[in-house]
């Protein structure tokens, strides 16, 4: 199920997914619970980058693939970082397409006035 605040990914090899649309208010908190993962201002690119990608996945993940658990991924396994890391770049896909989307509907509407 979609509408106007969700949309699905479908992440190749590890299966559908339904996440929210992101906001002002959903940006603010993912970008806290990447600050509280790291603990404050961190230096390190690396861990900088995955504690955004797991804070905007358990932000905006309404609904996972059967079976999927974010919590249950092994850390020090480097195919779990690989599909956190496809999981994360689907979503970022996604989101860009129906941004393009929506900008090009915002300028035929201007056009039109």
């Amino acid at each position: 199920m979609t509408s106007d605040k969700q949309f699905q990914v479908k992440v190749e090899g590890v299966g559908p997914f339904t996440f929210r649309k992101r906001t002002l208010a959903l940006q603010v908190a993912l970008e806290a619970e990447a600050q509280r993962m790291v603990g404050g201002i961190c230096l390190d690119p690396g861990l900088v980058g995955a504690a955004n990608e797991i804070a905007t996945i358990q932000t905006l993940m309404l609904q996972g693939p059967p079976g999927f658990s974010l919590d249950d991924m092994d850390p020090l396994d480097l195919e779990a970082q690989a599909t956190l890391h496809q999981i994360y770049e689907a979503l970022r896909v996604a989101e860009e397409e129906f941004r393009a989307r929506l900008k090009a509907k915002r300028a035929a509407v201007g056009e039109a006035a």
